[in-house]
């Protein structure tokens, strides 16, 4: 609306008579309310698009959770939670929305996980990995449960 207002104040001066003024007035009231409607549609359509409150996906929630990491760890620490993420993590839940994560998607990852022949070592720091991503989560978005919390570590 500020827009329309612009653009229509745009073609007037102080000196302008007073007939073209009513005119803007004329068209502000009628289209004024339609303006003030679309533009409430607009801020609306935005809040669905951006404003959704449970939403955190995955790959987003693991950089930023690396980024924390590596401003309070030995490089050693971030350089093995680089490599579980990297290579098993993110590709395993990629965009999922954290929100959404069961304890189903987490039993089934760590099946896959046990298939491929990984130490018992390996497994379980893969799992203090994911389980302190979601902590993270719970910590900084409010997340209201850690579901690989309750699967709980590889049993090997």
């Amino acid at each position: 609306m500020a827009e329309l207002f612009n653009q229509l104040m745009s073609g007037f001066s102080a000196d302008q008579p007073l007939p073209y003024i009513c005119y803007f007035l004329l068209v502000l009231s009628t289209f004024g309310a339609f303006m003030l409607v679309k533009a409430c549609n607009a801020y609306m359509d935005e809040l669905e698009g951006i404003g959704q409150i449970n939403k955190l996906p995955f790959d987003k929630l693991v950089e930023e959770y690396i980024d924390w990491y590596t401003a309070r760890r030995k490089s050693s620490s971030v350089k093995a939670l680089k490599t579980h993420t990297n290579n098993h993590l993110v590709p395993y839940f990629k965009s999922m929305d954290v929100f959404n994560m069961t304890t189903q998607d987490v039993m089934k990852f760590q099946n896959k996980k046990m298939k491929e022949g990984r130490s018992a070592e390996y497994l379980k720091k893969m799992h203090v990995f994911l389980v302190s991503i979601l902590n993270h989560a719970m910590k900084y978005h409010d997340l209201k449960q850690n579901v690989a919390s309750l699967v709980g570590n590889f049993e090997i």
